[in-house]
């Protein structure tokens, strides 16, 4: 399966808040496989950010970048940043996995097992139904 590296962090977050739900076996394992194969595509995205932050954030005399009272950088070049963010964004990995159905989200009698925000953080991962 093909995704986008700026996919990968709110799949993973929607597979942390499905800790704890009661779902099938065969859901909690592919969840789990999934998670760590996006673990390390998470990691790389986070860390080139953080190199497009510093490169393209205002510094201080120290070095350090300086945010504004909301705790957001402040940029030398906002458009260089979002310009280099959107071609990260847009860069693709694979994963070995199948799409699930939203079959294997409910419980037997048929309730859905999760909530919108995470079924919205789980749409790439999701086949879509006829």
């Amino acid at each position: 399966m093909k995704l986008k590296a700026g996919q990968a962090q709110g799949i993973l977050t929607a597979l942390i808040a499905m800790k704890g739900v009661k779902l099938p076996v065969n859901t909690v394992y592919w969840l789990a496989r999934t998670a760590t194969q996006l673990g390390p595509e998470v990691e790389a995205f986070e860390s080139t950010r953080n190199e497009l932050l510093d490169r393209y954030g205002k510094k201080d005399d120290d070095g350090k970048l300086v945010t504004n009272k909301d705790n957001h950088v402040d940029f030398e070049d906002l458009d260089g940043f979002k310009t280099a963010f959107a071609e990260l964004s847009e860069k693709e990995f694979e994963i070995k996995m199948d799409s699930l159905t939203l079959d294997a989200f409910k419980d037997p009698d048929g309730k859905t097992l999760m909530s919108t925000e995470v079924m919205a953080g789980l749409l790439p991962l999701i086949e879509e139904p006829e």
